[in-house]
């Protein structure tokens, strides 16, 4: 690999060379010697980062939470470079019935419902608030039989057209307990007009700003109330 891209580099003479995960900083010691580099910094993770080793030129970090996690060695200047959106389309016409999800007051949608996003406080939602419609869409893994049983779930699997699903929903719930970068579905959401309860870690605050509310706290111990607070007022 390493011949073929010295190969390319020297006939094409690009200009820029971006990279990022696995083998990232050995491709970015390599091209820096005839192009500039930028090594995309996609998360917090060791393998993100890891580009920064090679030395790129610039590093393109997806959030400022991000930018303030980054170690860059001298000669590797770090600028924020936040994923690019499109705008929403018009609201579409969404189906009723089993085949899709009927546009009702208080919707709530979570995307990737793992215990690292916190599918933890998502089950005592649910439970919590029976008179709630959930709609959850599938991410890292299929976790429906977690689901089975509530009445007020409605399980989508993994789509890229999530469109009709921001617009059939009044509410995204984003209460990751991992150090997330900059969740893309937030913005995505406040493009159709849809705000976002998520929690205060990584770079969640950066992405809702003004388009909804973090909370510090974002898991329930099992059977503690707060004291003169009715259950599911939360999202009451």
């Amino acid at each position: 690999m390493e011949k073929t891209l010295r190969d390319v580099l020297c006939e094409e003479r690009a200009e820029l060379v971006v990279t990022s995960q696995e083998g990232a900083a050995d491709i970015a010691a390599l091209a820096r010697r005839m192009s500039k580099v930028a090594g995309w910094l996609h998360s917090v993770s060791a393998n993100s980062h890891g580009v920064l080793h090679g030395g790129p030129h610039i590093a393109l970090a997806t959030s400022k939470f991000v930018t303030g996690r980054a170690q860059p060695p001298a000669g590797t200047r770090t600028v924020v470079f936040y994923p690019p959106f499109a705008p929403a389309e018009d609201r579409p016409v969404l189906p009723t019935g089993p085949s899709g999800p009927d546009r009702q007051s208080g919707g709530v949608l979570m995307v990737n419902p793992i215990p690292a996003k916190g599918s933890a406080l998502l089950h005592q939602l649910i439970a919590r608030l029976p008179g709630r419609r959930f709609t959850l869409v599938e991410g890292w893994w299929d976790t429906a039989r977690e689901f089975t049983g509530h009445p007020n779930v409605h399980r989508v699997p993994r789509t890229y057209a999530m469109g009709p699903l921001y617009a059939g929903s009044d509410l995204l719930l984003v209460p990751s307990q991992v150090e997330d970068a900059f969740p893309r579905v937030i913005v995505e959401a406040g493009l159709h007009g849809v705000a976002t309860v998520g929690s205060s870690r990584g770079g969640i605050p950066e992405a809702v700003g003004e388009g909804g509310l973090t909370c510090i706290r974002t898991m329930w111990t099992p059977g503690y109330r707060r004291p003169s607070q009715p259950t599911g007022s939360a999202l009451a």
